[in-house]
């Protein structure tokens, strides 16, 4: 049933043929034993070489980003500082440094999300993280840096909603005073 080109290989039920190293495309074949009536099914896929578009910033070696988000371990996600492994002294800076940068750099912007970020500035906070970090070069496409630069973008936009709703509440008791005819 299969050709001096292809190999033959038993699982169970299933009988697979796959094709031998050669140029071109690869093909598939398989035939159950309960569908031995019907006629061989036959998936095509064209052969890759090598990888399908740019790869950034992927050296060998480099740490691939683990499933998830950043900051939900209960919920399928995981920790950064626990997948970086980082002392806790190194990890703090690199905190407080992102913090920094997202303050000063993305200032105005902090109440974007990361994704409507403009794209210009997150490259300067990410060169210089980079910069101040060399480490984070190990880690696939920049994920590492990105989720620093996200939880200190969420950071901010959490201490600003909690300064507007401190603002909101003292504007609240003030009016309630001046209707209660006390002095603020």
């Amino acid at each position: 049933m299969h050709s001096s080109s292809t190999q033959l290989i038993s699982v169970d039920d299933a009988e697979y043929v796959y094709p031998k190293p050669s140029s071109g495309s690869v093909r598939s074949e398989m035939k159950t034993g309960l569908q031995a009536h019907y006629p061989t099914i036959t998936i095509e896929y064209p052969r890759v070489l090598g990888t399908a578009g740019p790869v950034k910033n992927r050296a060998a070696g480099s740490i691939p980003k683990p499933d998830g988000e950043n900051g939900r371990p209960g919920r399928g996600g995981y920790a950064l500082k626990d997948v970086l492994g980082w002392d806790q002294t190194d990890y703090k800076k690199a905190q407080d440094f992102v913090k920094e940068l997202v303050a000063t750099i993305l200032g105005g912007d902090t109440h974007i999300p990361f994704q409507s970020q403009p794209p210009q500035k997150l490259e300067v906070v990410r060169d210089k993280m980079l910069k101040q970090f060399p480490q984070l070069a190990d880690y696939e496409d920049n994920w590492a840096t990105d989720d620093f630069i996200r939880a200190a973008l969420k950071y901010r936009q959490t201490c600003l909603k909690k300064h507007k709703l401190e603002l909101q509440a003292a504007q609240g008791q003030a009016i309630l005073n001046m209707r209660q005819g006390l002095k603020p």
